[in-house]
């Protein structure tokens, strides 16, 4: 029941770049992360196993997932890029340049940019492809382990929270290294991990003091946004937002757990699959739907046309990898699955 809470992020992170929301994108994306480290936790357990064999049909399964879709939307910029022209692309966002070297173009393939700040990599012709880097790497130190047990994933959680501590007194404006750094991503991993592992506590407790409906925690959430950002528009204080975004993963971990366990119908389950299915695509596309938006609109200034209009060609271009190349390479995941 993961599927309407992951598109929800990523309209989030629509809002945040194409209408000036500010912050929301920035707690969605620890929001994902947070729901990256119970899912992976739990698949690994479940379904691949601790040893070599298992590691590697994780990791294929894992690819089979990310990277069909992700050089769809490599091409779409590359398109753009041919028809708008270089100049026009780069300066609607520097980041989506044809890159020039081979090591450009590895690391805009494999995703894998060679930064500690993965976002300083330029070009990127998907622009945020730099957080599937560090989706990428959690992705790898689970597969070994690193939230096999309790013990080590709290190990894993204070070691996340060391982090952050040493960052905040060598950095006290956090910058990059609180939110795009590869580290920044270890506290909502290691959180959405020990999640996992007390999932039935966890569930107990929401049950106990009647917050078992996902939509109560969701609200409470967007609740704890607007406080934040009214409460820094008042007092000018910049770490109210990073302080936010811890309250953000917690409640989000609650999210996941509450709707790890809500019950739906067969016909509820298949709504909330279908709309989850274009949250990667949303993710992956949004930018490039809003400047074809902004072309078809003479402004790229964000505005609720450009919102909407953004949205739509998304949803259009995303059925692409949904209906056509997600449903062959689904195939592939499960027999990489059943083996």
């Amino acid at each position: 029941m993961f599927g309407i809470w992951r598109t929800l992020l990523a309209i989030e992170v629509v809002a945040q770049h194409l209408l000036a929301v500010p912050l929301i994108g920035f707690y969605a994306v620890f929001s994902f992360f947070v729901l990256s480290g119970f899912l992976m936790t739990e698949i690994v357990h479940r379904t691949y196993g601790y040893n070599f064999r298992g590691f590697i049909r994780y990791l294929t399964n894992r690819a089979l997932r990310l990277y069909p879709s992700y050089w769809f939307a490599v091409l779409t910029s590359l398109c753009l890029i041919f028809w708008l022209g270089a100049a026009t692309v780069a300066h609607y966002n520097v980041a989506m340049t044809v890159p020039n070297t081979v090591s450009s173009w590895l690391q805009n393939l494999t995703m894998i940019f060679a930064d500690l700040i993965p976002k300083r990599i330029v070009p990127r012709l998907v622009p945020l492809s730099w957080a599937l880097t560090v989706e990428i790497c959690y992705y790898v130190l689970i597969g070994l382990g690193i939230s096999k047990t309790r013990m080590t994933a709290w190990t894993w959680v204070a070691l996340s929270l060391a982090y952050v501590l040493v960052i905040r007194r060598l950095h006290p404006e956090g910058g990059g290294y609180l939110y795009e750094a590869i580290p920044a991503g270890s506290l909502p991993f290691s959180i959405g991990a020990v999640t996992w592992h007390y999932r039935e506590g966890v569930w107990q407790f929401l049950d106990r003091a009647r917050l078992g409906d996902p939509r109560l925690l969701i609200a409470g959430r967007w609740i704890l946004y607007l406080t934040i950002i009214g409460l820094q528009g008042i007092s000018g204080w910049k770490w109210l937002a990073l302080f936010g975004n811890w309250l953000n993963i917690g409640i989000s971990a609650l999210i996941i757990c509450a709707l790890f366990h809500a019950k739906a119908t067969a016909s509820w389950g298949r709504v909330d699959q279908a709309i989850g299915n274009y949250s990667y695509p949303i993710y992956l596309l949004h930018l490039q739907a809003g400047l074809i938006a902004g072309t078809l609109l003479a402004s790229s200034q964000p505005t609720i046309a450009l919102f909407l209009l953004a949205i739509a060609v998304t949803l259009v271009l995303g059925s692409i990898p949904v209906r056509i190349i997600d449903p062959i390479i689904g195939r592939l995941r499960t027999r990489v699955r059943s083996r």
